[in-house]
C-alpha cells in the first residue's frame, strides 16, 4: 500500500503535469529498480494514472496497471 497527498490548482494539458511516488526504489547511473505509481490529473482523457517495475538497466521495465482518461480522474 502507498498512500501520497497532492494538492494542486488549475491543472493544464500543456506542460505535462504528473506525480510520480517511487516506492522500494534505487537509482544509480544507467540503473533503476523498484516501482513506480505516475498519475496526471486531468479533466478529460489525457488523465492517467500507472504502476511500473523498473527491472535494473535502462528502459527496461514493465508496465503492471495502466488506467487513462476519466476513470482517474478523481476530486
Amino acid at each position: 500500500m502507498a498512500r501520497g497527498i497532492v494538492f494542486s490548482v488549475d491543472q493544464q494539458d500543456t506542460p505535462n503535469q504528473e506525480v510520480e511516488l517511487q516506492l522500494r526504489s534505487s537509482l544509480f547511473a544507467h540503473t533503476c529498480t523498484g516501482y513506480e505509481i505516475g498519475w496526471r490529473v486531468s479533466p478529460n482523457r489525457v488523465a492517467y494514472m500507472g504502476i511500473t517495475r523498473w527491472k535494473g538497466k535502462l528502459g527496461d521495465f514493465t508496465e503492471l496497471v495502466t488506467r487513462c482518461g476519466s476513470e482517474v480522474w478523481c476530486v
